[in-house]
């Protein structure tokens, strides 16, 4: 028989075996019924599962709130390790969706570790073999130590949810510390654990899929998952804005029409409580074309950097004539933020759309690189530990994140740009260790769960919570970057996007991530980054922190080795510390790059006809043309993605400008893998490191111009393709879904 306690405003109705140490629950103010259920006494442990070496469970008939015994568990009884799981299981699954509340006495004997967790695993009505995990924070719950205190948890509400957990199939229940050593014991114990009924939430709902690629004549069924609020549900149903005729949780669509189009779902509830939901449908062709004409599909990227040209009376077509002249494919334009922003607004930078059509007219492409953090406005800037100002755009502030979309937008619409490249996406570093503004702090303990924190005394070095800090202080940078890549994506979906970023050094690990806040392996294992650019300004050719070990290292960190996740083109220099560098010690550079798997190279900067403020670039091109460096650019065109009727293979072509080898690898699973690494050096941080995983590998070793291999596929297939001319040049696209309808 359950043991309940039902409490009616205010009155309650006891069972006469309820143990009478059972507190009633308050009664929320709708006046719908609350009731406890008793789930677990702790007075054994015959039931829980420990899941690592070295922590032990047992029981504590001592120690105790009621009953005969409380659960003690303790990480790292008997040697140090890496934390572990103490856990419950059902025999088939447990059902807490009338009463999704946990309830439990709970004292920590010792200052839990960081990665400390409650957690539940979870499946899904169509697929019961799911385990799908969800964590539950509770250290912010522990307010002191020693002691026994009453902790709740809400188990609809996750951390960091997006689709809720289905609490009518929960398959495990537990206390997890993942990923952090642990020297000395850490002991906590548990005891009454309880159901309770939850409170009414706020009607809540989201669509399934959300983003979805078709195939011509394909139908595909999208459904809205809600809870909360008042039932029954009412839907209605829009594709591209136009009524359709279902009515219930489910929309059936059959593709019909090429192209983007969108599904909207609006969801009422019986207290009129609406809400609108959305996916994206991109219908395809059975057979498309691919765009392949970009800079990332060409033999090599060679180019200039033309740093603050503004104020020289640049004559733009003198400067396009000679980039052409000596091999030059690419331009890389610095600007400010300040040159599309000014006091709330955009201004037109007029200049800048001239010096593009300059380039474009004779074939060259133009990336803007975009001093992302210089010149803000003064309500933007960030504040250091004094809270002084400081002349660095603050990435928290909503102002600036206004600014940085706003200017995004116009650069895609207003600019006839072939990429943007971010540059000074980072903290700084020399004006005192920033950011400490109000924003930052609110948004460091609402990201954290830290409300105790002295700001900003524990977030400096030797604070207690300063690597905390220096964690979440990429979010913001990263945020940025991302903010603004979609922006522009969703004005012009044809961009490129790159980062001028510090190299990696030997050993660097997560050395810029804590110093300035630049997490370059994070942007590309995310997607944001379509090339990637280590600033190479070093004569040093060879050993410690040199052109050889920069190359190498941000190879191999950033992208995942030679022929990597993204190309990597490195900036390099003509200029070293205001004198012209020796031009043998440039060509030696630029054959070292090449040599440790460098995709192109980027000379900062142009000096010479049409802007003779900087050295003359052209003895140094045509150095590497005398040298053999300069070979003609080819590149990959043509590229098309032609899938059989019943979605069981594919069959991948291209044609390339001169023959070539040509190779395909592809997988069911990512080719590239971002692992996740921890208190390296010395620093308790997280980090990425990207590494190739590989796939199933077909080539042609017959060089020739028309390529095409045929596939077996899944939807998860992606594949990347690869061309390797007669000097052995590569092109290596990136890593292409199938389905999907760009690289």
């Amino acid at each position: 028989m359950a043991l309940i306690l039902i409490t009616i405003t205010g009155i309650s109705i006891l069972s006469p075996v309820i143990s009478s140490s059972l507190s009633s629950v308050a009664i929320k103010s709708t006046g719908q019924i609350v009731a406890t259920q008793l789930f677990d006494n702790c007075d054994s442990a015959a039931n829980w599962k420990v899941g690592e070496a070295k922590n032990t469970l047992g029981i504590d008939t001592v120690d105790k709130v009621e009953g005969t015994a409380s659960l003690k568990m303790t990480f790292a009884a008997t040697g140090s390790n890496w934390g572990g799981l103490f856990y419950r299981e059902p025999a088939d699954v447990w059902d807490f969706s009338a009463m999704p509340l946990l309830r439990m006495r709970f004292k920590a004997s010792d200052q839990m570790p960081a990665n400390f967790k409650f957690c539940i695993v979870t499946a899904t009505e169509q697929n019961p073999d799911d385990w799908i995990i969800n964590t539950y924070s509770i250290l912010d719950k522990i307010t002191v130590i020693d002691s026994w205190i009453v902790i709740d948890f809400d188990l609809r509400f996750p951390e960091n949810y997006v689709e809720w957990p289905d609490l009518r199939y929960i398959k495990q229940i537990g206390f997890q510390c993942w990923d952090e050593f642990i020297t000395n014991p850490v002991t906590f114990r548990v005891d009454r654990i309880e159901r309770m009924v939850g409170a009414l939430i706020p009607l809540e709902a989201y669509v399934k899929p959300n983003v979805v690629y078709l195939i011509v004549n394909d139908s595909i069924s999208f459904q809205v998952f809600a809870r909360g609020g008042i039932e029954p549900y009412y839907y209605a149903w829009y594709l591209d804005n136009q009524i359709q005729p279902q009515t219930s949780a489910t929309f059936t669509y059959k593709a019909t029409t090429l192209g983007l189009h969108e599904v909207k779902a609006i969801l009422r509830d019986s207290n009129v409580t609406s809400l609108t939901l959305k996916a994206n449908v991109t219908v395809i062709e059975a057979s498309r074309p691919i765009q392949a004409d970009s800079d990332i599909f060409k033999s090599d990227i060679r180019g200039v950097f033309l740093h603050t040209p503004w104020g020289y009376n640049p004559q733009w077509n003198v400067i396009a004539d000679t980039c052409l002249s000596y091999g030059i494919n690419t331009i890389v334009i610095e600007t400010y933020t300040s040159h599309f922003w000014s006091g709330s607004g955009i201004v037109d930078f007029q200049e800048l759309r001239t010096a593009i059509t300059a380039f474009h007219n004779k074939g060259l492409s133009v990336h803007v690189l975009l001093c992302v953090a210089l010149t803000p406005d003064t309500g933007m800037k960030a504040k250091n530990s004094a809270g002084a100002t400081v002349d660095w755009l603050c990435f928290t502030k909503n102002v600036s994140k206004t600014m940085l979309k706003a200017v995004a937008e116009s650069l895609a619409r207003d600019y006839d740009i072939d990429g943007l490249m971010f540059d000074y996406i980072r903290w700084d570093t020399e004006n005192g260790f920033i950011c400490f503004c109000n924003e930052c702090k609110a948004r460091f303990i609402v990201d954290t769960g830290l409300t105790d924190v002295n700001w900003p005394a524990d977030c400096l070095p030797s604070g207690r919570y300063y690597w905390d800090f220096i964690q979440w202080r990429c979010i913001p940078v990263t945020e940025a970057m991302r903010d603004m890549r979609n922006a522009m994506l969703a004005i012009n979906p044809n961009l490129l996007f790159s980062a001028a970023v510090w190299p990696a050094f030997q050993d660097c690990g997560n050395y810029w991530v804590e110093e300035i806040g630049q997490h370059t392996a994070d942007w590309v294992d995310k997607g944001y980054l379509d090339f990637v650019s280590p600033m190479v300004y070093t004569t040093t050719l060879t050993g410690t922190d040199s052109v050889d070990q920069l190359t190498r290292n941000s190879r191999d960190f950033y992208v995942g080795g030679s022929e990597g996740k993204i190309p990597l083109v490195v900036f390099t220099t003509i200029d070293i510390d205001g004198s012209p560098r020796n031009i043998n010690n440039f060509v030696e550079a630029t054959r070292l790059m090449r040599n440790n798997g460098a995709d192109g190279w980027i000379i900062w900067r142009y000096g010479g006809p049409g802007l003779t403020a900087y050295f003359d670039v052209r003895p140094y091109l045509g150095a590497l043309q005398e040298t053999g460096l300069m070979e003609p650019i080819w590149t990959i065109q043509n590229l098309t993605v032609s899938i059989n009727p019943g979605r069981t293979a594919a069959t991948i072509s291209w044609t390339t400008t001169v023959p070539t080898k040509s190779r395909i690898e592809y997988a069911n699973h990512p080719l590239f893998n971002a692992t996740v690494r921890y208190d390296d050096f010395g620093r308790p941080i997280y980090y990425k490191d990207i590494d190739y995983v590989g796939g199933t590998i077909q080539e042609n070793t017959t060089l020739k111009t028309t390529h095409s291999f045929t596939i077996l596929i899944t939807d998860e297939t992606r594949f990347r393709i690869q061309c390797i001319d007669a000097n052995n040049i590569t092109i290596t696209s990136k890593e292409i879904l199938v389905l999907a309808t760009s690289p």
